[in-house]
C-alpha cells in the first residue's frame, strides 16, 4: 500500500513539472514572437527614418570638388597659391593708383601749358602742333585730345580754307610763304565715291594712319565723309604740311627745304623770282603726288571692297 502511495506521488509531479515545463515554454515562445515583432517595427520604422535622414542629407550635401579628394597639404598649398595671387593683384592695383595719379597731375600741367587764350591764325601754328609727354599713359591721352580738336574742327577749318559746296569736285595744291621765306604746303581734296559709307568708313581707318601721324614730315589732315544720298559718300580732306624744322625748333633754309623736300634747286635763281620757281616747280611735283595718291587710294579701296567680299 505504502508502495503503490509512494509511485502515484511520483507520476503526479512529473506530470505537474511537465506541464509547468510546457505552460513555460509557451509562454517563453509568445514573448519571442512578441519581441520579434517589436524588432521588426522597430526596423521599419528606424529604416524609414534612415531614408528621410539620407533624402535631406543629398539635398543638403555640397557637390564633391577636386578638392574634395585632395590631402590636406595640398588643399593648403593652392589655398597659399591664391593668397599670392591675391597680394600680387593688389600690389598692382595699387601701382594703377599710383600711376592713375601721376597721369591726372601730368595731364593737368599739359593741358594748363597748351591752352591758348586767344584764336591764333589758321596759317600758323597752334595746338596742332602740341608736344606729347613722355609715358604711354598720358600720350595716349593727350593723342585722343589731338583727335578730339581734329573732330570739333574739321567744319571751321574746311570753312577758313573756302572749300567749295559738296556737290563741286576739287583737288588743288597751293604754297603759302610766310614771313622769312616760310612755305607751308595746302592740298585740298574734295570727290565722290560709289562705294557706302561703311566701305569708305574702313578704308579710312586702315588708310589713314598710314599716312599721317607719322612724323613732321608728314601732313596734317582733316578730312570728312558725307552720305551724298545716292548709295555713295563724298570726301573732304584738306592736307597742311608746314616748312620742316630743325633739332632746335628752327626752320630750315628756304633751300634746304625746297632741294631735300621738292627736289627743286634754287641755286644760281635770283631772289626776286625764287619763289616764283618754286611755285611752278611745286605745283608740277604735287599733281604727281595727286595723282599717286589717287591711285593708292583707289587700289586700298578696291582690296577692302574685295576683303568684304570674301568674308561675306
Amino acid at each position: 500500500m505504502t508502495r503503490d502511495s509512494t509511485e502515484a506521488t511520483s507520476e503526479e509531479e512529473r506530470v505537474r513539472k511537465r506541464v509547468y515545463f510546457r505552460e513555460r515554454k509557451r509562454i517563453l515562445r509568445i514573448k519571442q514572437i512578441a519581441d520579434r515583432q517589436d524588432l521588426e517595427g522597430t526596423i521599419m520604422e528606424l529604416t524609414e527614418r534612415l531614408q528621410m535622414l539620407q533624402l535631406r542629407s543629398r539635398a543638403l550635401r555640397t557637390p564633391p570638388t577636386p578638392l574634395s579628394y585632395l590631402q590636406w597639404k595640398d588643399v593648403a598649398a593652392a589655398i597659399q597659391e591664391g593668397r599670392n595671387e591675391s597680394i600680387a593683384d593688389h600690389r598692382k592695383l595699387n601701382q594703377l593708383v599710383f600711376v592713375s595719379k601721376s597721369t591726372i597731375e601730368s595731364m593737368k600741367r599739359w593741358v594748363e601749358s597748351s591752352f591758348a587764350p586767344v584764336a591764333v591764325h589758321p596759317h600758323r601754328e597752334s595746338w596742332r602742333h602740341s608736344t606729347l609727354l613722355a609715358p604711354a599713359e598720358t600720350r595716349n591721352l593727350g593723342k585722343e585730345w589731338i583727335v578730339l580738336q581734329l573732330y570739333h574742327n574739321t567744319a571751321a577749318m574746311l570753312a577758313k580754307f573756302d572749300f567749295p559746296p559738296h556737290p563741286t569736285d576739287l583737288h588743288d595744291a597751293t604754297f603759302e610763304f610766310e614771313a622769312e621765306q616760310h612755305v607751308q604746303y595746302q592740298r585740298r581734296w574734295q570727290t565722290g565715291f560709289p562705294q557706302d559709307m561703311a566701305t569708305m568708313l574702313r578704308v579710312f581707318r586702315d588708310h589713314f594712319p598710314s599716312i599721317c601721324l607719322l612724323d613732321e614730315l608728314y601732313p596734317v589732315s582733316t578730312s570728312q565723309l558725307i552720305p551724298d544720298g545716292g548709295g555713295g559718300c563724298r570726301m573732304r580732306s584738306l592736307f597742311v604740311m608746314s616748312h620742316r624744322l630743325n633739332n632746335d625748333r628752327s626752320f630750315v633754309s628756304f633751300d634746304e627745304e625746297a632741294r631735300d623736300g621738292w627736289g627743286c634747286d634754287l641755286q644760281g635763281v635770283p631772289v626776286g623770282q625764287r619763289e616764283a620757281v618754286f611755285r611752278r616747280h611745286g605745283a608740277a611735283r604735287a599733281k604727281v603726288l595727286q595723282a599717286e595718291l589717287e591711285r593708292r587710294l583707289q587700289n586700298h579701296i578696291h582690296a577692302v571692297v574685295a576683303a568684304a567680299i570674301r568674308e561675306t
